[in-house]
């Protein structure tokens, strides 16, 4: 019996330092992720699909460009914890029409996932 707890706190003590280090390389992550600002003035009339995953972040968005301007931009897919409250960061971006714009506070990694999406449909 005592062999059988031994293993299981092993096997405990082994995943919860594994989830750690996951987590912290998430948090490394999230500090050094750049957004590449896309010229929206030199893309061609579409619809533009793009994704980013980062760990607990997940984003898909669908934008649309039309006469050098971006007309549309949605959140397909939105996988997070607290990451919600970023989800306005897309107004701010058809607002000033660039991806230059601020991270939304408290939900930076989300912010983040949501601009790569948008940067990774537009640079395909």
């Amino acid at each position: 019996m005592k062999k059988g707890i031994q293993i299981i706190l092993i096997v405990v003590a082994i995943a919860g330092v594994a989830f750690f280090l996951r987590f912290a390389k998430y948090q490394y992550d999230i500090q050094h992720i750049e957004v590449e600002p896309v010229a929206f003035s030199e893309l061609e009339n579409g619809t533009y699909h793009g994704k980013f995953d980062l760990f607990l972040v997940k984003t898909e968005i669908t934008a649309e460009v039309e006469d050098g301007k971006l007309i549309e931009f949605v959140l397909d897919k939105h996988v997070n914890g607290h990451g919600e409250p970023a989800e306005p960061i897309i107004q701010r971006v058809l607002d000033e029409q660039s991806m230059e714009v601020d991270m939304i506070s408290g939900a930076t990694a989300s912010s983040k996932a949501i601009l790569k999406a948008l940067e990774d449909a537009l640079n395909d």
